[in-house]
């Protein structure tokens, strides 16, 4: 599945723009990364990597990336498990 490292400016809705070409389909890639985001008013941090999920069937099906195996690289935090 793609990811995107945020950068200074991105928010979901200019995301969406840049992968879909619609800005309305934002909440694909918030549904995705509900682990790391509260809600769609989130403030991206640098660095964050976000799921770019292809449609909403895998934004549905993504895991919460909070306590996973996916949760330390999503975060931007170095993955110190071994």
């Amino acid at each position: 599945m793609p990811t995107h490292r945020v950068r200074e400016g991105d928010d979901l809705w200019s995301l969406a723009d840049r992968y879909y070409g619609d800005r309305s389909a934002w909440r694909l890639i918030f549904d995705a990364n509900r682990g790391v985001l509260r809600n769609e008013n989130t403030p991206l941090r640098r660095r964050l990597l976000l799921i770019i999920p292809l449609n909403a069937e895998d934004a549905a099906d993504w895991p919460d990336a909070t306590d996973d195996e996916y949760g330390a690289a999503r975060d931007g935090q170095p993955d110190n498990r071994g």
